[in-house]
C-alpha cells in the first residue's frame, strides 16, 4: 500500500498560524504540556482536493520543517535538538501515516477477529526531523476540511524510538518505510512500527510495557498485542478513560 497521503498546504504567516506543541513524558505517562488554538480555515470559499500531486506533500512538509525552526529557536527545549545549530541543520526524513486503537475495541476484540477492523485515522502523517544523522524531533500534519495540510504538533516524543524501531523492522524485514506505518493507542500512551505480512497485521513495541508483557523492537502479531492489552484497556475504561482514534478508513494492505 501507497503509504504516502499526498496533499497540500497553505500556511499563513507564523503569528495566524495555528499550532499545537506537545512535550511528552517518559515510558506510557500522559504529556506533560500541550497548547492549542481553534483552526482558522475559511471553508466557504475552498475546493476540496481530492486527488493532490505528490509534489504538493513535499511542498507542504519543507514549510512545516520551516515553521518548526522557527518555533525550535524560540523553546528553550530546542523541540528535542540539542542546539540552534542542529535546529538549522535539520532536515525531513521519511514520514509515517498515523492510525490510532481505540480502548473500547480493545475491549470488545476477540482473537478470532481481524485486527485490522480496529485501525481508524490514516489521514494524519509524522514527520520525523534529523539534525547531523541522528532523529531529534517530529512534526504531524492533517487536512482541513479543503483538502490542505497545516502542521498540528511539533516536538521530540516520540520520533527517536519510532524511527530507530522502524529502522530496525526494515533491516530484519527488508521492507520499505512506506511499507510500515504509526499506530497509536493514545489512552494507554502506547506507541507501534506497524505493517503487513501475508495475513498478518504485525505490531513492534517502541517501549517496553512491563505490564502487558511488551518488548520494545520485539515482532508481534496485533492480534496478541491486543490481547495483552485488554486488561489495561478495561481498567482505563472503568478508570473513566476515553477511546482514542480517528475516523474510519481502510487498513493498510498485505505484503505478499
Amino acid at each position: 500500500m501507497n503509504r504516502r497521503v499526498a496533499i497540500t498546504l497553505a500556511l499563513s504567516a507564523l503569528a495566524s498560524a495555528t499550532l499545537l506543541l506537545v512535550f511528552h513524558g517518559s515510558s506510557h505517562s500522559a504529556p506533560a504540556q500541550a497548547v492549542s488554538a481553534p483552526a482558522a480555515t475559511n471553508t466557504a470559499s475552498c475546493n476540496p482536493v481530492v486527488f493532490p500531486s505528490p509534489g504538493a506533500q513535499d511542498a507542504a512538509a519543507a514549510t512545516a520543517l520551516s515553521t518548526m525552526k522557527s518555533l525550535a529557536v524560540q523553546s528553550n527545549g530546542y523541540l528535542g535538538f540539542q542546539s540552534a545549530q542542529e535546529v538549522s541543520q535539520a532536515k525531513l526524513e521519511a514520514p509515517a501515516s498515523v492510525y490510532f486503537v481505540g480502548l473500547n475495541a480493545i475491549e470488545q476484540f476477540h482473537p478470532l477477529d481481524d485486527p485490522r477492523g480496529l485501525l481508524r485515522g490514516g489521514a494524519e502523517v509524522m514527520y520525523p526531523v534529523s539534525a547531523n544523522g541522528m532523529v531529534r524531533s517530529q512534526f504531524r500534519m492533517r487536512p482541513d476540511s479543503c483538502g490542505k495540510f497545516a502542521p498540528t504538533s511539533f516536538g521530540a516524543y516520540p520520533a527517536v524510538a519510532f524511527t530507530a524501531t522502524r529502522n530496525g523492522v526494515m533491516k530484519a524485514k527488508g521492507l520499505s518505510a512506506d511499507e510500515m506505518f504509526m499506530l497509536e493507542i493514545p489512552a494507554l500512551h502506547q506507541t507501534f512500527v506497524a505493517y503487513s505480512w501475508q495475513s498478518d497485521l504485525v505490531l513492534v513495541p517502541i517501549e517496553n510495557d512491563s505490564t502487558a508483557g511488551l518488548t520494545a523492537g520485539a515482532q508481534i502479531a496485533a492480534r496478541d498485542v491486543f490481547v495483552k492489552l485488554r486488561p489495561e484497556a478495561l481498567q482505563a475504561l472503568q478508570n473513566n478513560g476515553a477511546p482514542g482514534g480517528g475516523g474510519s478508513t481502510p487498513a493498510p494492505g498485505s505484503k505478499n
